[in-house]
């Protein structure tokens, strides 16, 4: 087996050898088409850009490349975050403060009506506290006697009546309209 397998690695490297000149043309081929396609996109970025700077500032800039430009863009974009951040600061603060604003002059209001609901429950409480006592007071006063059911006796006719009744009423309503 490892005679097969020392047989196979050396096939690969004589075929290696053999076609070394056509294997780096095909790698320097495919290397300059990812250039191309690189190139091609910074240009589509770069062009996209100008016209971006060109239509904010009024003013057509140079065209710039590689890592500047990039960390130009970079550095346009953290201001642009910055100065959102700023007016977007702005605007909760000037809320906050009417909020604050809105709060002071509701506030002496507001405590007087939680006086009043903490007032009315505790009365509340009271009330059901004191008709729960005189509840407890009856009851244990009264004597301890049992109350006897009363059985429901009905009649025959009024047993049949029931029945009568009962049967009508349990059949659906299509049925009950053909016996009236």
């Amino acid at each position: 087996m490892s005679d097969s397998m020392f047989n196979f690695l050396d096939s690969m490297i004589q075929f290696l050898l053999d076609n070394l000149g056509l294997i780096i043309v095909l790698l320097l081929f495919v290397v300059n088409l990812g250039r191309k396609r690189n190139s091609k996109k910074q240009r589509k970025q770069n062009h996209s850009d100008k016209k971006a700077s060109s239509s904010q500032d009024g003013s057509n800039k140079s065209n710039r490349k590689g890592a500047t430009s990039q960390m130009n863009k970079e550095s346009q974009q953290a201001k642009q975050k910055r100065n959102a951040n700023r007016q977007r600061n702005r605007q909760t603060e000037t809320v906050n403060q009417k909020n604050v604003a809105k709060t002071t002059q509701q506030k002496p209001e507001r405590i007087r009506q939680q006086r009043a609901n903490v007032a009315q429950t505790s009365r509340d409480s009271l009330n059901k506290r004191q008709t729960i006592e005189s509840a407890n007071q009856l009851s244990s006063k009264k004597p301890s006697t049992k109350k006897q059911s009363k059985k429901a006796y009905l009649g025959k006719k009024n047993l049949v009546n029931a029945m009568i009744y009962k049967e009508i009423l349990d059949k659906p309503l299509s049925l009950r309209d053909e016996n009236k």
